[in-house]
C-alpha cells in the first residue's frame, strides 16, 4: 500500500499544525518499520516554494531517510495520485489545502481539521475587533478580503463537499470544541467527526542555551511569567502588556514578563525575546513562575500543557477549546478584558501557587495519556483502514 503523506503543510512555517503533522509523520515512520514493511510512504511536499520551515523534513532529509517523493512542482495532485499509485491519503492539516483539486481523492482519505479559526474570526469579526484601533491595518485588511474574495474561507467547504461523496473519507479534528464548530458552521453531521487529540510536540532539548539574552535573563535568577508569540495580535499580547504592568505596580512585586516574538520591550519590566529553538523554549518554560496565555482562539493549544509538564501554574483564556484540554488546572479569565487579566495575575499568590502546580501536573498527566492513545489510534487508522 502507498500512502501520500501531507508534508506540504509543514513547509510554511512551525506553529501547531505543523507540529502535529511533524509529530505523527515520524511515529507513522516507526510503525511501518516495525510492522508494516510493505506499506510505503510518499511524502508531499512543493519544492517550487523554495523554503522549508524543518530541515528534517527537506527534500535532501527524505530522501536520506529513503521516503519517496511527491513534488507539486513537478506534477498536480492528480497526476501524484496516478504516477506514485496512491492508496490512501492523510491531510494533516484541511485548512491549507483548498487550492488541490481535491475532487480527486477518490481513494480512502484521513482527513484533520484542527480548527475553523478563519471561519470563526470572520463570522465573529474577531480581525475587526483585534484591529479596530489600527485604523491603517484595518483598512489593509478590508482591501484584502475584498481582493481575494476571502478565498481563505474556502478550503474546509471543499473538504467538507469531498467528506460527503466520498464514504471512504474519514474527518479528525483535535478537540470537542473543533467537532462542535464544524457542525455548526457546516452541513456536517457531528457522529462523522472523530476526535483525536494533537499528540506531544517533538521537543529537541540541549543544556547549551542558543540565545545569549535568555542565557542572560536565566543567570539574572528573576521571577518572570512566560508568554509566547507575543508578535501575533490574535494572541492578545496587548491586553496582557496593559494588566501585568498594572499588576506590577499595584502589587509592587519583584516580578517581569518574558515574551518570545516580540521585537522591542513595551514596559520597564517586560523582556523581549526573539523567537526560540526547541532547545531554548524548554529552557524558558522550565523556569518560568507562570505561564500567561491570552489567546482568543485555540484549536487545541500545545503552550499551556507544556508548560503544565513542567509543573508550572498556567493563567489562561476561559473560550474555545482550553476549558476542555485544561481542565480545572489553570486560572481562568476572560481574554476581552484587561481587567479580567489582572484579576487572574491577583489570584496566583505564594500561598496557592503549590496547589496550582499539582493542579498542573495532575491535568498534564491525564491529558498525556489521552494523546497516547489518540495517536495509536490515528496511524491505525492511517495504516489500517476506516
Amino acid at each position: 500500500m502507498n500512502i501520500l503523506f501531507d508534508l506540504y503543510t509543514t513547509q510554511f512555517f512551525i506553529g501547531g499544525g505543523s507540529e502535529y503533522i511533524r509529530r505523527v509523520f515520524y511515529a507513522l515512520l516507526d510503525e511501518i518499520k516495525e510492522k508494516h514493511s510493505e506499506i510505503h510512504i510518499v511524502a508531499l511536499i512543493d519544492t517550487s516554494l523554495g523554503k522549508f520551515a524543518y530541515k528534517d523534513l527537506s527534500p535532501e532529509s527524505l530522501k536520506e531517510n529513503v521516503i519517496d517523493i511527491g513534488d507539486l512542482k513537478d506534477s498536480s495532485l492528480k497526476e501524484i495520485l496516478v504516477t506514485k499509485c496512491i492508496d490512501k491519503v492523510f491531510i494533516g492539516c484541511a485548512q491549507y489545502w483548498g487550492s488541490f483539486d481535491i475532487h480527486n481523492l477518490n481513494c480512502p482519505v484521513v482527513c484533520v481539521i484542527h480548527d475553523l479559526c478563519n471561519e470563526e474570526y470572520d463570522k465573529n469579526k474577531i480581525d475587526e475587533y483585534v484591529h479596530l484601533n489600527n485604523f491603517k491595518f484595518l483598512l489593509r485588511y478590508k482591501f484584502h478580503m475584498l481582493r481575494h474574495g476571502k478565498k481563505h474561507l474556502k478550503n474546509i467547504p471543499l473538504i467538507i463537499e469531498q467528506a460527503k461523496i466520498n464514504p471512504n473519507f474519514h474527518i479528525i479534528t483535535v478537540s470537542n470544541y473543533s467537532k462542535d464548530s464544524i457542525a455548526y458552521n457546516f452541513d456536517y453531521s457531528s457522529d462523522k467527526i472523530e476526535v483525536l487529540y494533537s499528540p506531544e510536540r517533538i521537543n529537541i532539548y540541549k543544556e547549551e542555551i542558543d540565545t545569549p539574552l535568555l542565557q542572560k535573563l536565566l543567570d539574572s535568577k528573576k521571577r518572570y511569567y512566560l508568554m509566547l508569540n507575543a508578535n501575533r495580535e490574535m494572541k492578545n499580547p496587548n491586553k496582557a502588556f496593559h494588566a501585568f504592568e498594572r499588576y506590577q505596580e499595584l502589587s509592587g512585586k519583584d516580578i517581569y514578563l518574558v515574551t518570545t516574538g516580540c521585537k522591542e520591550s513595551k514596559f520597564k519590566r517586560h523582556i523581549a525575546l526573539p523567537y526560540l529553538s526547541d532547545s531554548d523554549l524548554v529552557q524558558v518554560m522550565k523556569h518560568c513562575y507562570a505561564l500567561l496565555f491570552p489567546s482568543y482562539f485555540e484549536g487545541f493549544g500545545y503552550p499551556p500543557l507544556e508548560a503544565m509538564s513542567y509543573g508550572k501554574p498556567v493563567l489562561a483564556s476561559n473560550v474555545t477549546s482550553m476549558p476542555e484540554v485544561l481542565g480545572e488546572a489553570p486560572v481562568y479569565f476572560s481574554p476581552f478584558y484587561e481587567t479580567e487579566i489582572f484579576r487572574a495575575l491577583s489570584k496566583l499568590t505564594e500561598d496557592n501557587y503549590e496547589c496550582f502546580v499539582e493542579k498542573s501536573k495532575s491535568q498534564y498527566a491525564i491529558i498525556k495519556k489521552r494523546q497516547e492513545v489518540d495517536l495509536t489510534r490515528l496511524i491505525s487508522l492511517i495504516l489500517c483502514g476506516i
